[in-house]
């Protein structure tokens, strides 16, 4: 596996991180509305009216669009990394044609060779 392969689902894992906890955070609809973290309900904090807003129907639904973006921010990251990490990138000495100095393995977890194959799509084998 190359270093990007490697690194890759750590960084993925830290932005689905980041994105839950931001659901697990209250926020403020508006200047002295509070509400609850999206992922426990977004439920008012205070019902006094502010203005127009009705805390019990805009907080859960603010709550409910903060949900949503951190769902979609997380399955981006998740689609983004399992891309990254399934596309077979070509390394430099595979490029000029130095097949023999190919250090970096790829796992051939299907089909009929097994163990650790090199990379380049010209020729097949193990090492």
């Amino acid at each position: 596996m190359t270093k990007a392969q490697k690194v890759t689902p750590f960084a993925m894992l830290v932005v689905i991180f980041l994105a839950v906890g931001w659901s697990l955070l209250p926020f403020q609809f508006i200047e002295g509305v509070d509400c609850d973290a999206p992922l426990l309900g977004g439920q008012p904090r205070t019902d006094e009216l502010v203005g127009l807003v009705l805390p019990d129907e805009d907080c859960p639904a603010k709550a409910r669009s903060r949900l949503l973006t951190s769902a979609i921010i997380a399955l981006v990251a998740a689609g983004a990394a399992t891309a990254a990490v399934a596309l077979q990138p070509i390394s430099p000495q595979c490029s000029r044609g130095d097949h023999d100095a190919c250090r970096f393995g790829w796992g051939n977890l299907l089909g009929e060779d097994s163990g650790i194959g090199c990379q380049c799509d010209c020729h097949q084998g193990e090492f």
